[in-house]
């Protein structure tokens, strides 16, 4: 129940990053907008591009320019983007207003920026939304279940660890069991939803395990494993 709520902050913390990034994406568009109706176009040529990196060793590129503004020759400014694409000597069009000097645009790059900044959002936000709709969907499935489904009387077949999911290190475990239906002579076998405690204390390889099923589909069904472990057992790890 502990790692449910952590990975539940996580992906919450996600979902808040990618809100956060796409209503900052608007943000800087509107800015670059107020920009960019009191600036003015200048021809503009790239004189020198730099390259450094972190401490993570991810480069990055600082781009300087040469331009003349009223009569004025500008030389070694930086601008405010870059592209795998700019060259020294390449010739730009820039925005500039020099009621904020130390400002420097390529004309044409801001939905370039918009783009990228509200992208990265949506990514951000899907994948942190993804996990809690996901658990929405199944309570709904479960209560409908509960409520209205068929009990089996299944076997533990096996316990083992759901490697498709890691959180902090750990995998959940699951539950395999299976029913067999003599009226059919049919096996069915169900698996559990992800477990954070080791299920093998209460349910061993053998017992008896109870699955709620829908009467007219049996691929959807409920394995009743965490409210009896929840009852022996109190996890706090």
């Amino acid at each position: 129940m502990q790692m449910k709520k952590t990975m539940i902050i996580l992906f919450s913390i996600f979902a808040a990053v990618g809100i956060a990034m796409i209503v900052g994406s608007f943000v800087l568009l509107h800015a670059m907008n107020q920009f960019e109706e009191n600036a003015d176009e200048v021809p503009g040529v790239i004189t020198d591009i730099k390259e450094h990196y972190d401490s993570d060793d991810k480069v990055s590129h600082d781009v300087y320019v040469k331009f003349w503004y009223d009569g004025e020759k500008y030389e070694d400014r930086r601008i405010s983007s870059y592209s795998s694409e700019m060259y020294i000597g390449e010739e730009i069009t820039l925005l500039y207003n020099p009621a904020y000097p130390n400002r420097l645009d390529v004309k044409g790059t801001k939905y370039w920026l918009f783009g990228i900044l509200c992208g990265m959002g949506a990514i951000f936000l899907l994948v942190g939304s993804v996990y809690p709709v996901n658990m929405i969907i199944k309570s709904i499935k479960k209560k409908n279940l509960l409520r209205n489904g068929m009990a089996l009387s299944a076997t533990v077949e096996e316990i083992r660890w759901d490697t498709s999911l890691t959180v902090m290190g750990r995998h959940p475990y699951v539950i395999i069991c299976s029913y067999h239906n003599p009226g059919k002579d049919v096996t069915y076998r169900f698996k559990s939803e992800g477990i954070w405690t080791n299920p093998e204390e209460v349910y061993p390889v053998g017992s008896s395990i109870e699955v709620m099923v829908d009467v007219n589909n049996y691929k959807n069904y409920y394995v009743k494993a965490q409210e009896k472990i929840s009852e022996k057992i109190v996890d706090y790890t």
